[in-house]
């Protein structure tokens, strides 16, 4: 989305409302090699709910980050940057049978109607979804607002990097994790320090995303509540712990019963809204696979297998990636890096 420049050596940057995380790899045949990796904390209030407040601070953060990266130097400034979740729609619009070529003529027509925006104050992209129904044209389409995609370019630009593109998160995430067709639903649920993004994702593509503002720090902000404890203690104790404990479980557990509902309420919606879709002829989610940060919290696999019925995993982001002894860089902590493997991934997708 939003491409400037395919051919040039590119870093992965996904940055949020709490965190600045940066990937470099490098392509050794058919696979890559980890060769540079950062992560930076936001300071609350400098990003809300994707929406940059101040400027100044995050270019301050963004040229800081990229002096403490982990490997080698950065020595290039081109990147493939990441959109804020929160303000992206994805979403399948039905259209008449129609050739590839009439779709880029007619498929602006439709974003207004499907989706709650004004088509003068956003960006939009598009992917063919693929279907034996020889009725209709199915078609997923991306959108982001303008102001947001271009704060974001200012800033980057401001900070010395170089966008060659703009991706949404969750597009990246199904990159770096989905590596093949898939007959049935997957769901993707990245649950990250500033909120839990949702992707359906089903044969080469998106279904259907949306944010819940469910996040990581929810859960430290109950636990230090329920022990009398600081947030950066609270945080300690719940990687550590997790479900197990018991204090923690009474902490957290109303939280995460209120996520469960949430992502059921978008399951039965996926599944009125795109039952007829061929290549998804019974609805059924085939399974659930977890990334960010808080996906590694002890006993939520458990907790979801339980509450929603539906197969859970965790995430690999490491797949088909090669880590040299000399960096230090686990498949537990790649699971907070998945958005921004998935953007270097787009490179030679």
């Amino acid at each position: 989305m939003f491409n400037f420049s395919p051919k040039k050596e590119i870093f992965g940057l996904d940055l949020s409302d709490f965190s600045l995380k940066i990937i470099k790899l490098k392509k050794k045949k058919d696979k890559f090699s980890l060769v540079s990796f950062g992560e930076t904390k936001v300071p609350p209030g400098i990003i809300e709910q994707g929406i940059i407040k101040k400027e100044n601070k995050l270019i301050e953060i963004i040229k800081s980050a990229r002096t403490k990266i982990k490997g080698e130097k950065l020595k290039t400034k081109y990147a493939i940057c990441s959109l804020p979740e929160e303000e992206a729609f994805i979403k399948a619009i039905r259209l008449p049978k129609i050739d590839s070529e009439e779709i880029k003529k007619v498929i602006k027509w439709q974003i207004e109607p499907n989706i709650p925006v004004k088509l003068e104050k956003i960006y939009y992209d598009w992917e063919l979804i693929k279907s034996k129904n020889k009725k209709r044209t199915d078609v997923s389409v991306v959108v982001i607002p303008k102001k947001i995609a271009d704060s974001y370019l200012k800033v980057f630009k401001e900070s010395g990097i170089q966008p060659l593109a703009f991706e949404i998160e969750s597009m990246a995430a199904a990159r770096c994790l989905i590596s093949q067709f898939r007959a049935h639903p997957i769901l993707l649920l990245d649950f990250g320090a500033a909120g839990c993004g949702l992707t359906i994702f089903s044969g080469k593509t998106i279904l259907f995303t949306s944010h819940i503002p469910i996040s990581g720090q929810d859960l430290d902000l109950a636990i230090a509540k329920e022990l009398n404890l600081t947030q950066s203690k609270a945080e300690s104790l719940k990687k550590k712990f997790g479900l197990k404990n018991k204090r923690i479980h009474k902490a957290i557990f109303p939280i995460l019963e209120d996520l469960s509902k949430r992502i059921k309420e978008y399951i039965d919606y996926y599944r009125s809204y795109y039952e007829e879709i061929d290549f998804l002829p019974d609805g059924i989610m085939s399974k659930i696979i977890l990334c960010g940060g808080s996906a590694n919290l002890i006993g939520l696999i458990e907790f979801f297998n339980s509450s929603l019925k539906i197969p859970v995993q965790l995430g690999n982001p490491l797949n088909n990636i090669f880590i040299p002894k000399k960096i230090q860089f686990s498949q537990k902590k790649s699971l907070s890096y998945t958005t921004a493997i998935g953007l270097v991934l787009r490179k030679h997708a």
